[in-house]
């Protein structure tokens, strides 16, 4: 585990204001709000590769594979890193326009909220079915380009 212990619930709360249905990924317990906003449903896990092209955004904490995921699948992101390189990934996706991100220091659930509203506004019609195979190179051209 390498979150910071505001991350569910600030991204969770985020997704309230919004007014957005928030799904919850988490394996532990024990970092999951005990009461979580109305429309935010928790689940311990779920397969990313099928849910990820579903979803309107992702707010994730800048792991590169999550990354990835989201790059492959078009899905926009809200990243709140912390740790490793987990703020160079989201400084970077941000300087491309590929993500919206906050440090640590500046996690606010107003300010999730915003950047989940702007993130939701690009996605208008859902993406295509994805090749798995041709999504992956893309990805792999794209954090390319973002370690240069």
């Amino acid at each position: 585990m390498v979150t910071h212990e505001r991350f569910y619930a600030t991204a969770a709360e985020g997704c309230a204001q919004a007014g957005r249905v928030g799904v919850l990924v988490c394996p532990h317990p024990e970092l999951v709000p005990e009461k979580l906003p109305p429309g935010v449903h928790w689940f311990r896990r779920l397969p990313f590769r099928e849910v990820m092209p579903r979803v309107s955004a992702v707010i994730h904490h800048g792991g590169i594979s999550t990354v990835a995921r989201a790059l492959a699948a078009r899905t926009p992101q809200v990243i709140l890193p912390v740790n490793l390189d987990r703020p160079d990934n989201a400084a970077r996706l941000h300087k491309h326009r590929l993500a919206e991100w906050l440090p640590v220091g500046q996690w606010a659930a107003d300010r999730v909220a915003e950047m989940l509203a702007r993130c939701c506004d690009l996605r208008v019609d859902p993406p295509a079915p994805v090749d798995s195979a041709a999504s992956a190179r893309q990805a792999a051209r794209l954090i390319g380009t973002l370690l240069t």
